[in-house]
């Protein structure tokens, strides 16, 4: 069973850029396939998508910096400050928030042991020539 669970994959719902489907990945590796419902899907694409542009107004302000050459705020001070308020309420509405996802629970730490060993497996059987 745990084994049908790690070759389970979550699809986006909506289309995603390169960096987002990353950030996609990561998200939705964070609790067991099983309980991602469509709207769950839905509310994980728009996290991504806030991500990737998270991560690229970071690299702009590194570039930019965070004043302006006449000595005011970079104006994307207010969308990263925007970016960070949407991450956290995405996470927190997807259950991924530590307290909410009982991180440091015995039962859950069983669990994630349980899926990265069958994902683990299910790679070395992917990989091996002859079972593959």
């Amino acid at each position: 069973m745990r084994l049908d669970a790690a070759r389970a994959r979550v699809t986006p719902s909506l289309d995603l850029s390169e960096a987002a489907l990353k950030f996609f990945d990561q998200i939705v590796k964070s609790r067991e396939v099983e309980t991602w419902s469509r709207h769950d899907i839905n509310v994980a694409c728009f996290l991504a998508r806030t991500m990737a542009h998270a991560d690229e107004i970071d690299r702009q302000l590194s570039m930019s910096g965070y004043v302006t050459s006449d000595g005011k705020r970079n104006p994307l001070l207010s969308a990263q400050i925007q970016c960070a308020a949407s991450v956290l309420s995405y996470t927190r509405a997807l259950g991924l928030a530590a307290p909410q996802r009982g991180v440091t629970s015995p039962a859950q730490e069983a669990r994630n042991r349980a899926e990265e060993t069958a994902r683990s497996t299910l790679q070395r059987i992917e990989d091996d020539e002859l079972l593959g």
